[in-house]
């Protein structure tokens, strides 16, 4: 459900939750089964849904069986509507679209949101009535084969409305007819809308992801070429720490990309850091110390990690490691530059791209090799996991939020780096785009509809008149006719 921080579960099947009302509807009428009908959902809101616009619902569907099954009209059609089965597949249909009219006022969030929880809903839980219905259909054909004094309504046979009017007839005829036209377009303009909202919020999410991993590799290649530079300066051998923290200084505002250089010895002592020690040395994170040992025990030239922010900074940060070596190419010192997320020129257009759905209520991130998240608008989620999808290939899955909120969410990760970048956009986000673009279009066809509607109404009503002056003109003729044979005969 919209803006609760639930697990979705979907409705239990309860296989003949629907046999008892099914049963006082053929038996003993409405008003019995609409009882029966609301208990049953009072006992499946208590343990189940927790909706008590379920309860409502199967009363509503109650009625409407018992209504089918005990009409008398003549006509073939509602004498097929009188065969239980035939009913229980009335209720169906009618559960879709009462269902629709009363689920998006059972759940909270914008209307978006809940037209998106209903029909985001709507097939497993027709699913799950039309089983219940199914089963309670053929044990009521049975019983109405059984008993059929008892089932249904023994009165005798009416004629239906088609019968007594003939506009009626018409109007009968007619109505499924476009009914089914009606509903076809309004459907088939919803199926399109909601493809092309999808379809263009993908395209927007597939441009922002492709900009930003586009950038990464330069931004991480960069990294590592400066870093290279920097440790080749002959400079960084002086035992002198003034001279050490002046080099360190120049370099840092030579190139603005790193916003902390520690040279450190052998034993990873500090030797001098710019502009802070802060969290250097002793203190660093495992992985600098890791890479620190491994590129003083094995010489390893480059090395890249990914740190925990310092405080007061909004991204994490990336570390690039490197050796120090004298003119014999021994290890002499290992320097470190870091880099914030946030400060880098490389990485500010990939913090543009994750921020261009934000107008659109969307989350953007980056992930390093681990799925760590680097990136995001929540601070407190830096360097925690990322437990979404990540499919091998971009593209866009669905996906839920920690609060619940239903997701569509792009994953996409960068050629020849292990980085990946996920854009995350609210599903109601694409429902909204889809009434917008289809909403024109329905309320065209509707407008159309009631027009044609009152155009036949009132054209109907002409002909039928006129078959009314010309049956009584014929009766008219018919006495008169009367009165010349008897005055003929007379």
């Amino acid at each position: 459900p919209p803006e609760l921080a639930v697990d979705p579960t979907g409705p239990a099947l309860m296989i003949f939750a629907a046999l008892p009302w099914v049963l006082a509807g053929g038996l003993l009428g409405p008003l019995p089964a609409a009882g029966l009908a609301l208990l049953s959902g009072l006992l499946q809101a208590f343990w189940d849904s927790h909706s008590l616009f379920l309860a409502l619902e199967l009363a509503v569907l109650a009625v409407i069986f018992s209504l089918a099954v005990k009409q008398r009209y003549r006509t073939p059609t509602f004498r097929w509507l009188r065969s239980p089965l035939a009913a229980a597949g009335l209720v169906i249909l009618a559960y879709v679209l009462i269902d629709l009219l009363i689920r998006p006022m059972s759940v909270n969030g914008q209307a978006a949101s809940r037209l998106d929880y209903t029909l985001t809903n709507l097939p497993v839980n027709t699913l799950a009535i039309g089983i219940e219905m199914l089963v309670a259909g053929l044990v009521a054909q049975l019983v109405a084969h059984w008993l059929p004094n008892s089932w249904g309504n023994s009165s005798p046979l009416l004629p239906s409305p088609a019968e007594r009017s003939l506009r009626m007839r018409f109007l009968m005829g007619m109505a499924p007819l476009g009914l089914i036209a009606i509903v076809t377009l309004m459907v088939g303009d919803w199926l399109a809308a909601g493809w092309a909202a999808r379809d263009m919020l993908q395209g927007r999410m597939s441009n922002a992801a492709s900009l930003a991993v586009e950038n990464i590799p330069y931004f991480l290649e960069t990294g590592q070429n400066l870093i290279s530079q920097l440790a080749a300066d002959p400079r960084l051998l002086s035992n002198d720490s003034n001279q050490l923290m002046k080099t360190l200084a120049e370099d840092i505002r030579l190139v603005p990309f790193f916003t902390q250089i520690t040279l450190l010895d052998k034993n990873s002592q500090v030797l001098a850091s710019y502009p802070t020690a802060d969290f250097v040395g002793p203190q660093a994170p495992i992985e600098e110390i890791t890479g620190i040992q491994i590129a003083v025990n094995h010489g390893v030239p480059v090395q890249t990690f990914t740190i925990q922010p310092s405080p007061g900074q909004t991204t994490a940060q990336v570390s690039f490691v490197a050796i120090v070596t004298d003119a014999t190419q021994n290890v002499k010192a290992v320097l470190v530059g870091r880099s914030d997320l946030s400060f880098n020129p490389f990485t500010r257009p990939i913090i543009h791209s994750l921020e261009s759905l934000t107008q659109d209520g969307g989350i953007g991130m980056l992930l390093d090799e681990d799925n760590r998240i680097l990136i995001h608008p929540d601070p407190d989620r830096l360097m925690t996991r990322y437990d979404g999808p990540t499919p091998e290939q971009p593209q866009l899955v669905d996906d839920t939020a920690p609060d619940g909120t239903r997701m569509l969410t792009y994953f996409h990760q960068a050629e020849g780096r292990p980085w990946s970048v996920v854009l995350s956009v609210p599903a109601r986000q694409a429902q909204q785009y889809a009434i917008n673009i289809a909403a024109p279009l329905l309320a065209i066809v509707l407008l159309i509809s009631l027009i044609g509607f009152l155009i036949l109404r009132v054209g109907l009503q002409v002909v039928t008149a006129s078959l009314q002056n010309l049956t009584h003109e014929a009766d008219q003729l018919a006495q008169v006719r009367e009165t010349f044979r008897a005055l003929a005969a007379g």
